[in-house]
């Protein structure tokens, strides 16, 4: 807990904050555009997990690097610190900054059931457990993104993790689809929401459900792989 309690100190006053409260504000408007105010649910969990996630995340591991280089990691080199644990409690702190930014993402969302019922494709619990499934089943892009920050700088990862889940978004309907972390949480949607890979509400069916679990197992599974690999590089080429 101290890592952790050290580490969010160093997100006060900073950026990291307000990105809270600007990428819903950011989706909203996105949905909106691209999907109107009857298709807006399924547009804001839509665009939430194709575009917005992966650049929020990049962006949230630029601005812990960046404050880290700005140091030039003097607090570890001259403090007696395990530097696993401080690697821990980075990948800890985006997280809940980003399990927060999509909780308050999907209020909007939720705020239909009182202003426009008549138009809601989903329900008020589908939409929150779809977007904290959405931030759990990325939780793996955090370790993988603050690594790659650090060996080769910040611009070429954010870019990549933009573009990429767009790119292969097609690739999620392909019986290979549990081979590409990307599209994991696409595929998990329609189970959760009814939320087609395509952007469009559809019919679920039990093989949904089994593409959800093993979408789950395979993110919970890779993000523990890639932390721990990540935490212990972290301590050898720092330490």
């Amino acid at each position: 807990m101290r890592y952790i309690r050290s580490e969010n100190l160093k997100y006060k006053r900073s950026f990291s904050r307000k990105l809270i409260f600007v990428v819903p504000i950011i989706t909203a408007f996105v949905a909106v555009i691209f999907g109107g105010i009857r298709n807006f649910q399924a547009q804001t969990i839509y665009w939430w997990y194709t575009f917005l996630l992966p650049g929020t995340v990049a962006i949230y591991c630029s601005l812990s690097e960046k404050k880290e280089k700005s140091v030039r990691y003097h607090t570890f080199y001259t403090l007696s610190i395990d530097l696993e644990n401080a690697w821990y409690a980075r990948v800890l702190v985006i997280a809940w900054y980003m399990l927060l930014t999509g909780i308050i993402l999907v209020l909007p969302a939720v705020s239909m059931r009182i202003w426009a019922p008549a138009i809601c494709q989903i329900s008020n619990g589908k939409l929150l457990l779809g977007s904290i499934c959405i931030v759990v089943m990325s939780l793996w892009q955090i370790p993988i993104l603050l690594f790659f920050n650090k060996r080769i700088g910040i611009l070429l990862p954010l870019i990549i993790n933009c573009m990429l889940p767009l790119a292969i978004s097609p690739l999620s309907n392909t019986n290979l689809w549990f081979l590409i972390p990307y599209s994991w949480v696409s595929k998990s949607m329609k189970s959760i929401i009814g939320l087609d890979v395509n952007g469009t509400m559809t019919t679920v069916s039990s093989k949904d459900s089994l593409d959800f679990t093993i979408g789950l197992l395979l993110s919970v599974l890779l993000f523990i792989i890639t932390v721990i690999i990540t935490a212990k590089e972290f301590r050898e080429v720092e330490g």
